[in-house]
This record gives C-alpha cells, structure tokens and sequence, in this order.
C-alpha cells in the first residue's frame, strides 16, 4: 500500500475486478478513501452486467469511500466522468460524456464508469483505454495511444484523476456546470428505452438533480438504457 493525497493506493498486476477487490478493502480495513488499481482484470463489468475488455495497457482504477445519500452517491458516480474528460482534453483529445456517465471520442468509447453502493459503502470504478494498440472491432473503442500516437504513464494518469476526484468531492454542485458543458447531446433529438418503453425526444439539458430534460418529459439517467441520438 502507498498513500497519496489522503488515498491509501492498493496496486496489484491482475485482478477479478478492481470493484470487488475494494469492497473487499473496505470492509476488512476500515481505510478510506482508499484507490485500487490493477494492470489487468479477468472479470471487469460495466453498466447493467455488460463486460469490460481489461487488457494490459489500460488503467483500471477503483475508488473506495464511505456512501452517502442515493442522490449524493449518484451525482459522484455520474460527474466521475468528467474528470476523466478534463484529462483527455488536456491531451488534446475530444473526448465527450454520453449519457449517463460514458466518455467518447467520436463515435468510439474511450472510458467506463461503474458505480456501486453496498455495506455502506460507495465504490466507482473507472476502465480508461490509455496504451491498447487496437480492439475487436466489435467493441468500437479507441484509446489514448490511438488517438494521439504516443505512450502514456498511467502512475501520472492515475495521480491526476485522484487530485480531480478529491477536488469533485468537496463540491459536486460546481462540478455540474462543467459536466453539462461536455454532455453532448443537449438540442439533439434522441431515443432510449425507459421502464420498458421506448421514448424520443429533442434533448433540453440533464437537470441538476440528473434529470435527462426533454422536450417532452424528464427522465432519471439512471433508468435510461439503450441511449442513441437520431
């Protein structure tokens, strides 16, 4: 274990899944916040059960802490995404948030974020593509080497996605603003699968209390699935 920034750092060569293994930390050890981070992992997960291709060359991070209240929980889960978005863009790489909290390049996801809350605590895992050569073409992902054709040191990658989310947590209302900023969908007309319905609609914005606005009705983000513009 090492320390920075008030986060206890847990780095292994290959894990389950980076999630599981802080839920695990967390009850055992009491520490918090703590960071997990792992080369690799043999059963990554995204959102509703879908996997996460966890070869080498990504980083794959974890954060650990106590939960709070469902809506507090979710705000941090949602806007963990633009930390990562800030970094990409400091690279040079337009990088965008799809609703709820996936980050793009295009039209190829770069980034995953997975929350989850249990034992009272909040864990939100973090799959960035960063030195991956190439993908299955089935999964449509890029990677930050693609993109910009160089090397990356995930150490510093992982330092600065840690400085941004301790910044996140002392206020998650002034990180809404910038977060909508990088929402690409706000005018664009959409559909998506909601409580088993589909729904369409033009895009207003995402509210504060993340509220997809359309010009229609609001819809929680967290119930949105199958999510494509039209």
């Amino acid at each position: 274990m090492i320390t920075f920034d008030e986060f206890k750092i847990f780095k292994f060569p290959s894990v389950g899944s980076t999630n599981d293994e802080a839920f695990e930390i967390l009850k055992s050890t009491g520490l918090h916040p703590i960071a997990v981070v792992a080369d690799e992992q043999s059963k990554g997960r995204g959102r509703s059960g879908h996997s996460w291709l966890s070869q080498p060359g990504g980083l794959y991070l974890s954060i650990g802490i106590p939960s709070g209240d469902l809506l507090t929980d979710s705000k941090l889960i949602v806007f963990t995404s633009l930390p990562v978005v800030e970094i990409l863009r400091e690279f040079g790489i337009k990088a965008h948030i799809k609703i709820p909290n996936d980050v793009y390049v295009g039209g190829k996801k770069i980034a995953g974020i997975l929350g989850e809350r249990k034992s009272g605590f909040l864990v939100i895992g973090i799959g960035l593509n960063v030195n991956q050569k190439s993908f299955p073409k089935s999964l449509n992902a890029t990677s930050m080497l693609i993109e910009t054709g160089e090397i990356h040191d995930k150490n510093e990658l992982l330092y600065s996605l840690l400085q941004k989310f301790r910044d996140l947590l002392q206020d998650t209302n002034l990180a809404y603003h910038r977060w909508v900023s990088h929402v690409n969908v706000i005018g664009k007309n959409v559909r998506f699968i909601y409580k088993g319905k589909e729904v369409k609609g033009t895009v207003r914005t995402v509210d504060r209390n993340l509220n997809l606005v359309l010009n229609n009705g609001k819809f929680n983000i967290y119930e949105i699935f199958e999510f494509r513009e039209l």
